[in-house]
């Protein structure tokens, strides 16, 4: 009896382990493509930060200022991506007999950690332009 459930759970180990593989590779591509374009923002935007440190903007305040797009774009796609992942899940845990029931405790926290991934990213960025020589940064622009 048990070899005809480990049987039947078998299709099932194997789609997890699929899914779970998938799930870490779309994330990964995701942070590269997030770090990208903080490369990219930050290399356009390098003498705005020279001109704020100038100005006397603390390392603070301008991490502050340039990751508050970031932060709108995760919240925004959250926003969009928690409504449809809460309705494909509960719809593809209709098929099992035993069903674990979705929080939204467990979205935030997804939410939560995608923030923080980004958040990382971006700060790291940020931080390795604003320490560059200012006068060589204005001086080359």
């Amino acid at each position: 009896m048990q070899h005809l459930y480990a049987e039947l759970n078998k299709s099932e180990q194997v789609g997890t382990k699929l899914f779970s593989i998938l799930t870490f590779i779309s994330f990964a591509i995701s942070l590269v493509g997030v770090y990208a374009i903080a490369i990219i923002s930050t290399r356009k935007r390098r003498k705005e930060i020279a001109v704020r440190r100038v100005m006397g903007a603390s390392e603070q305040g301008i991490v502050a200022f340039l990751t508050k797009e970031y932060v709108f774009m995760v919240i925004m796609a959250s926003l969009i991506a928690l409504p449809v992942s809460w309705i494909v899940m509960n719809y593809w845990l209709q098929g099992f007999a035993y069903r674990v029931s979705i929080t939204p405790t467990m979205l935030f926290g997804v939410c939560c950690l995608v923030m923080i991934f980004v958040l990382l990213s971006v700060i790291r960025q940020v931080l390795k332009v604003s320490h560059v020589n200012l006068v060589d940064v204005l001086k080359s622009e």
